[in-house]
């Protein structure tokens, strides 16, 4: 098959802290899917790739493992569905890939994006960062912010209505990372029946990927204000996926 004719067939575009790292730990232990040579490529929301217009998409391509009897390709890089022009860049890509998309309670989202970064290299109390998010993403404009945005990944519902403003709603898979989390297999099964692969060849052993112990609670006052900051979007996602978000409420 020319370079040219190659196409991802599928792409795990968020969101960040929501169990991509599980997901594609477990998609890379299939044997008919080929996926990155490292999770995250980084390639839709490469600024540097896109801003001549002429992309070259071989540079994609040697990023996946392609090996003998996969059947279908990926890749999983969580701010995709965040970072503005990446998903319009996927479509223009191939308008046919499927997208998975796996959503977390955004203030559980935001509090975990937030531990990262201070088990990585401190950062400012939570609360604090929070209210104070609107001044320091600035720094970034006019691009998103990829480190302090932790209450803006959680707006959800804007995200989701990029993404069907481009794709049929028959491309797009979109879990619940609390369900996920409670019935891993039956999650991957979803996913292997969407992506199209044989869900038989896949031995399920329930892993830990990706997990580190938390420093700090969450501020009893930063959960009041961030369920009055997230309550409309909620209602918003529940009315585009039809879903019951009681559980983020609480």
């Amino acid at each position: 098959m020319a370079d040219t004719d190659l196409k991802l067939d599928f792409v795990i575009v968020g969101a960040q802290k929501a169990g991509t790292t599980a997901i594609d730990n477990y998609l890379r232990q299939h044997p008919e899917i080929a996926t990155g040579k490292i999770k995250e490529l980084h390639f839709f929301d490469n600024e540097d790739i896109f801003k001549t217009g002429n992309v070259d998409y071989r540079n994609l391509h040697d990023q996946i493992n392609y090996h003998p009897g996969y059947v279908v390709s990926g890749e999983c890089t969580p701010i995709y569905m965040y970072w503005n022009p990446s998903m319009k860049r996927i479509w223009e890509y191939n308008p046919l890939i499927k997208v998975i998309v796996i959503l977390r309670n955004p203030l559980s989202r935001a509090f975990s994006h937030w531990n990262m970064n201070f088990n990585r290299y401190g950062e400012i109390p939570f609360f604090d960062a929070v209210k104070k998010e609107s001044e320091r993403v600035k720094e970034a404009l006019p691009l998103q912010h990829r480190e302090y945005s932790y209450v803006d990944r959680g707006f959800y519902s804007v995200q989701l209505e990029r993404i069907f403003s481009l794709f049929k709603k028959e491309q797009v898979l979109v879990l619940k990372y609390e369900e996920f989390n409670l019935d891993q297999q039956a999650g991957l099964n979803k996913i292997f029946d969407f992506i199209g692969v044989n869900k038989e060849l896949f031995s399920f052993r329930d892993e830990s990927v990706n997990y580190f112990e938390y420093k700090n609670e969450m501020e009893e006052d930063a959960k009041v204000y961030l369920h009055e900051v997230y309550a409309d979007d909620i209602k918003k996602v529940e009315k585009l996926l039809n879903w019951d978000c009681d559980d983020w409420r609480t």
